[in-house]
């Protein structure tokens, strides 16, 4: 190889940056979201539209470096987000939203500013809505009217509202200049959701005007695209478009400008767009308070076709749907739209889709990307930084780029990956090699910098010729070598010779033996670089195959006459034999052997015949067959020969003499049916040579033809085909009073009848059939049967009379029916109400009877219920009573019915006779003895204190459901008196027997009787006694209830202690003793009195009543237990 001349270059110069100024300093940084301008040795930045810039916006190139730090560019974070504030002073309602409203005046007629109550340590915090790196705060301060100027400010980030383990992002410990904006920065970049500012350090009121919050994190309405009213948030941007219209005017408005009506409206951003609207609402330009967002709900059927939807066709979730107090409603199915509603505070609210005036909110992703920022010593190609733009970094020469060489614009408004930085790389200079040298092309061992290796003259290059150096600062590849390029002259080998084509590189030397001799070694060698032959030298050796012996049956011939190396032998067999399992050809080779194996001679033999479609051989068809074998061969049934030769003989090629044979199957094919009739393929279905077939007809029908055809070996059938011909049967004969039906037959008229018809011969009434009745059309033509059947008369004669019953029976001859019934209570027994004439002359069954209908005893469900019975036959009458004291609950009778059974069903009862309660008397008391007002129960009346009682004091509940006597009357009277006050006890009671005596009496003895009861009333007023205190007194019962308390123990009185709560409490719990037989006479008990503390319990109910003037309180009360008793008197 010639060497190569080096390219000698100047020093590059720096072009792949726009403003480089020729200075010694590299491409300056440039920070995220603004440009530089280089000139006279200062980078100058500027931030993008929306963005602020924070630090020094010059920095100078000295001693080949840029002085100063970085600046960076931030936008706004926290303008109209959600805010909140410790309290809200009176003088200054408006809340903590003016501190972020955008409005960066610090007087005015309204309130500009915040205001805290004074309180300890107030504060002020803005929901960003989600995290931010946040850089810095602004804050500008009241400019007037004497608010307490702010101090000791803590500013604060956090990802919780709560203001306990928030982070501090700055602290300024002095005070802050009135009407005047302070930025603070925070040490170092802190994420959070929440900034909070905090005046601590004592009481006071914080006042804000506004607050700023800065990050390089959000895009600015700059990046939106060029709308009239957007705003951006959460990295997306909104268009409130004020003027009304349908929401289809909305759509394609959205739709046009390459956005949509807004979409996922969350919990995060519908608080940011309720305030915009409320801001943008100030002038009433919302006037019915109503916005299209862009929600529709799908009525169809399926998954994606049924429920609310955004507008980019994502399903709404419920939880999603911020649904307002009430909503939704969605009215007779028709609001089918989501719109913002203010007087739900935003809210959503399910409305009509056909309102043609309300505004909207389009929202769209970002149309491009703000300024990439771009590192130190590196360049940027690319000024389009719209969506899906890519932008390339470069490097200057002699570095290597690091990270991410393309960047693009990603739908979201942000770069993909990060800025990349330029390394500077030197491998260092290369040394030389042996016999030649390595020449830098360009000059240079920097990155991608390039060396190229040359030999000497009469050596060649070994190796890569070029080496370049890599990003890793060493250079690629190994080192290559110069090699000399001629070898020297070769040697022969004994009994050999050698063909040399050269002695430089690459040329090769082949050698060869003479004949016998074998090559021992590599017979090619080449001259390699270094002057050196490959491989050894070979040598020739002598070689001795032996003399090889003929096959059996076959020769051997030596071509050569020798069997040394390289020598050949060929083999042959003799007649009819031929060469196998081995070589016709065979040669000596180089180790002594000869090549191949050794053939053998083996008889010819043909390969096992063929045997074709339809033919057959008479011999194993599965063996080899020797030379001048033959074979026969012949036809398959179904076959006829068409050409080729019966047979066939083995020839000495190992062929078979003469054509194969050709067999031709003979189809007749499928004959076509005949009508009423079916074929049948006597040889499984063939229809082959010699196949047979048979025709047949369906029932009714004869075969008219030949029943069998044979297939020819001209391929048809024989014969013709044959047609099946209806079989019918004539009119059939009647017998005299002989009726006849038809079925089965397929025409209407009587003229003739197919195969399977019927008739059924009937005979007329009072007739009987001999023969059989139903005849049926055979196969034959012919009726079965040999005669009709015949009718005959038959009369059963007048049926049997019954007893207590009559018949009915209009005709009595073959089939007639007689009914018997039975005379008004009798019932048919032994034999059938319904007899039939039977064919021999009789009545079907036995002779029936009349027998008397009786009822069954009348059941008795209650032992107090009394039944009384005449007689048991229709007609009885059954009686029902009740024993003294109840009544009947029911009918009084019932009858036996001509049916065996009582009626009415129902059995009456008995009810226990209730008198009802006693009336009150006058300045008297009564108690039930035994707290029931039923039958036999008893009513003891007494008088009140210093009351005496006329009458008879004792009542009973009568059996007519009355109480007995009258009421007794309780009239004033003396101790005096006493024994004509019971005189007066004495008069007689009555029943209802005597009262019509009574009543004439009483008109004779009123006048006495008045003047009596006014004696007897003058006399206890004037007499009045002490109630007695004698805790032995005798005490009469009725059953088991106390009912009065006599004087004495020996004499009956009618003085009686006041039966009031305090007095009956020592009657309580008190057992009486068992009522005698013959009560209501007068016997009394002795008892002693019970212990006071009974009086305590609780003794009154429904048994007792008195009438002292109270009738609201009743005071019944039954006496339970006496707690002493004493003997009877």
């Amino acid at each position: 190889m010639s060497p190569e001349k080096p390219i000698a270059i100047s020093k590059p110069a720096i072009r792949n940056h726009p403003c480089i100024p020729a200075s010694s300093c590299p491409p300056p940084a440039v920070p995220l979201y603004s440009t530089v301008k280089v000139e006279n040795g200062a980078a100058t930045y500027t931030c993008d539209t929306g963005y602020e810039l924070f630090g020094s916006g010059t920095r100078k190139c000295h001693d080949n470096k840029w002085e100063g730090k970085l600046p960076y560019c931030a936008t706004n974070v926290a303008l109209n987000k959600p805010s909140t504030q410790s309290s809200v002073s009176t003088k200054n309602p408006a809340g903590p939203k003016l501190a972020n409203d955008g409005d960066m005046s610090t007087v005015g007629e309204k309130p500009v500013c915040t205001e805290t109550k004074v309180e300890n340590s107030p504060w002020w915090q803005v929901d960003l809505l989600q995290t931010y790196e946040v850089r810095v705060v602004k804050i500008l301060t009241r400019g007037c009217c004497g608010h307490q100027p702010l101090h000791d400010i803590e500013i604060r980030v956090s990802n919780s509202s709560s203001l306990t383990g928030s982070r501090l992002c700055a602290w300024f410990p002095g005070t802050l200049e009135d009407g005047a904006m302070k930025e603070f920065a925070c040490a170092y970049p802190i994420v959070g959701r929440y900034v909070s500012v905090q005046m601590v350090g004592g009481d006071g009121s914080l006042s804000l005007c506004e607050v700023q919050v800065f990050s390089t994190q959000e895009l600015s309405v700059g990046m939106c695209g060029h709308f009239d009213d957007v705003v951006s948030i959460l990295r997306n941007c909104y268009e409130f478009h004020l003027q009304g219209g349908s929401r289809r005017n909305a759509e394609e408005h959205c739709e046009k400008r390459g956005g949509l009506l807004a979409y996922n409206v969350d919990r995060r951003t519908l608080p940011f767009i309720g305030s915009e609207l409320t801001r943008r609402n100030n002038n009433n330009q919302l006037n019915q308070g109503l916005v299209w967002i862009g929600a529709t709900l799908k009525r169809g059927i399926g998954p994606g076709r049924r429920g609310w939807f955004w507008s980019n066709g994502e399903n709404i979730a419920s939880s999603q749907l911020l649904w307002g107090e009430g909503q939704p409603n969605n009215y007779n199915k028709q609001q089918n739209c989501i719109v913002l509603d203010q007087k739900l505070s935003w809210m959503f609210n399910d409305f009509n889709c056909d309102l043609d005036y309300l505004p909207w909110i389009c929202q769209y992703e970002p149309v491009r990307c703000g300024s990439p920022d771009v590192s130190e010593n590196s360049t940027l190609v690319g000024k389009d930084f719209g969506v899906l733009r890519t932008v390339k970094y470069g490097c200057p020469v002699g570095s290597v780029i690091q990270g991410d060489a393309e960047r693009t614009c990603q739908k979201t408004g942000f770069w993909s990956g990060t800025a990349p930085t330029c390394k500077h790389v030197d491998c260092g200079s290369l040394r030389h090699i042996a016999n030649g040298k390595a020449v830098l092309r360009d000059l240079r061992t920097t990155f991608n910098a390039t060396a190229v290796y040359i030999c000497d003259t009469n050596y060649t290059l070994v190796g890569e010729e070029a080496r370049r150096c890599a990003k890793t600062g060493f250079w690629t590849g190994q080192e290559p070598k110069c090699q000399l390029n001629f070898c020297g002259t070769l040697t022969p080998p004994v009994n050999g010779s050698i063909q040399l084509e050269g002695v430089k590189a690459g040329k090769d030397a082949v050698y060869s033996c003479n004949r016998g001799h074998a090559l021992i070694g590599v017979a090619r060698r080449k001259c390699m670089l270094g002057g050196q032959w490959t491989a050894t030298a070979p040598t020739c050796r002598y070689v001795d195959c032996g003399k090889p012996s003929p096959p059996e049956n076959g020769n051997i011939n030596f071509v050569n006459n020798t069997w040394d190396y390289q020598s050949i032998v060929t083999y042959s067999c003799n007649n009819d034999y031929t060469l196998v399992n081995g070589d016709v050809t065979r040669t000596c080779n180089e180790r002594g052997v000869w090549s191949g194996r050794e053939p053998e001679c083996r008889i010819i033999a043909c390969s096992p015949p063929p045997i074709p479609n339809g033919a057959y051989i008479k011999a194993d068809g599965s063996q080899l067959v020797n030379v001048h074998s033959s074979v026969e061969y012949g036809c398959l049934s179904g076959y006829k020969l068409m050409s080729g030769d019966l047979s066939r003989t083995c020839l000495k090629s190992g062929l078979w003499s003469g054509t194969l044979l050709h067999c031709q199957l003979v189809d007749c094919g499928r004959v076509p049916p005949i009508l009423k009739g079916e074929v049948k393929y006597m040889n499984d279905t063939t229809t082959t040579l010699d196949s047979v077939i048979k025709h047949s007809c369906i029932n009714g029908y004869r075969l008219v033809g030949s029943e069998t055809r044979v297939c020819g070996a001209d391929g048809r059938w024989t014969g013709v085909s044959p047609k099946c011909e209806e079989i019918r049967c004539e009119p059939p004969d009647v017998a005299p009073n002989t009726t006849v039906l038809y079925s089965n037959n397929d025409r209407s008229s009587i003229d003739s009848f197919k195969v399977g018809s019927s008739v059924m011969y009937k005979c007329m009434a009072g007739h009987i059939i001999e023969g059989v009745a139903l005849r049926n059309c055979l196969p034959s033509g012919q009726w079965d049967g040999t005669d009709p059947p015949t009718c005959h008369y038959v009369d059963c004669g007048a049926p049997p009379s019954i007893q207590n019953g009559e018949f009915h029976a209009p005709t009595t001859h073959y089939g007639a029916l007689v009914e018997y019934r039975c005379h008004n209570g009798y019932r048919l027994s032994n034999g059938a109400e319904r007899r039939l004439c039977l064919e021999n002359g009789t009545w079907s069954g036995s002779d029936p009877a009349c027998v008397e209908v009786l009822c069954p005893e009348p059941p008795q469900t209650d032992s107090r219920l009394l039944v009384e019975v005449s007689s048991y036959n229709a007609g009885s009458v059954a009686s029902y009573s009740c024993q003294e004291g109840y009544q009947i609950v029911g009918e009084f009778t019932r009858v036996c019915r001509p049916n065996g059974r009582w009626e009415p069903p129902i059995i009456p009862t008995c009810s226990v006779i209730d008198c009802g309660r006693p009336d009150l008397i006058p300045n008297g008391r009564g108690l039930l003895v035994n707290g029931s007002t039923t039958y036999n129960s008893h009513v003891e009346y007494e008088c009140l204190h210093e009351k005496i009682s006329i009458g008879e004091t004792l009542r009973v509940c009568l059996a007519n459901g009355t109480w007995s006597g009258r009421e007794p009357l309780c009239v004033d009277g003396g101790s005096d008196q006493a024994n004509d006050v019971d005189n007066l006890r004495l008069i007689p009671q009555y029943d209802e027997q005597t009262s019509s005596s009574i009543g004439i009496s009483l008109a004779i003895g009123g006048l006495l009787l008045i003047s009596v009861l006014i004696g007897a009333a003058w006399i206890w007023m004037k007499h009045k006694p002490s109630p007695p205190v004698n805790i032995h007194a005798r005490a009469r019962y009725v059953g088991k209830n106390h009912i009065s308390s006599p004087k004495n123990n020996y004499q009956s009185t009618t003085q009686r202690p006041p039966f009031d709560a305090a007095s009956m409490a020592e009657y309580a719990n008190v057992t009486p003793p068992p009522l005698p037989p013959n009560h209501p006479s007068s016997q009394f008990v002795t008892f002693n009195t019970p212990p006071i503390a009974l009086q305590q319990q609780n003794l009154y109910n429904d048994n007792m009543y008195d009438n002292s003037g109270d009738s609201s309180q009743p005071i019944y009360a039954n006496i339970q237990e006496v707690q002493e008793q004493t003997h009877h008197v």
